[in-house]
């Protein structure tokens, strides 16, 4: 069984490349769960704690469509449902809006030096790359249909150009990495 980060927690996964994503699959007979790992930079377009109504809107965006397995995966041959997902974008944004301006005009050294030490905070975050992920756990049709898993809609989600991908299965492991010309793989 995959367990997602616990929530707040950011996980780096090797070397962090934007544009490519990590994704793990495990298939045990009929349930089948997926961790997805992004680049924030290719989902949401920047790293850091979002700080804008734009960057808000951009996180709770990519999460909606993260929370809809009908955005990212397509499953040919067999039917398989969506059972739970879990997103966390806490990497780019902690739930709270942000608003230095009207805080800083109130004047308060303690409000000025609270939102001094935010600005920081977000600095140091900058520094550091953030990922985005998903866990999923999808319940498929018991039958010897083959089980093919599309990634993305037309092309990989999120303009992503390459998703390296491990499995295991009941009957074997392996690795792939998909792109926008190849992005299916066959688990059984």
């Amino acid at each position: 069984m995959l367990v997602p980060p616990a929530i707040g927690e950011s996980r780096q996964h090797g070397v962090h490349v934007h544009d490519v994503a990590e994704m793990t699959l495990v298939l045990d007979q009929r349930d089948l769960e997926i961790e997805f790992f992004g680049p924030a930079m290719s989902i949401v377009g920047f790293e850091r704690q979002a700080q804008s109504t734009a960057e808000i809107e951009a996180v709770t965006k990519a999460q909606a469509a993260l929370e809809n397995g009908k955005n990212v995966f397509a499953f040919i041959g067999t039917q398989c449902v969506m059972r739970g997902v879990t997103v966390d974008v806490s990497a780019v944004w902690d739930g709270a809006a942000v608003d230095h301006g009207e805080r800083a005009a109130q004047g308060s050294h303690a409000e000025t030096h609270e939102t001094h030490e935010k600005h920081e905070k977000h600095e140091k975050h900058e520094e550091s790359h953030g990922d985005i992920s998903a866990h999923y756990v999808f319940r498929c049709a018991e039958d010897d249909s083959p089980l093919v898993l599309r990634v993305g809609t037309n092309d990989l989600p999120f303009g992503l150009e390459k998703i390296n991908a491990k499995w295991v299965t009941d009957s074997g492991q392996g690795a792939s990495q998909l792109s926008t010309g190849n992005s299916q793989l066959t688990l059984r």
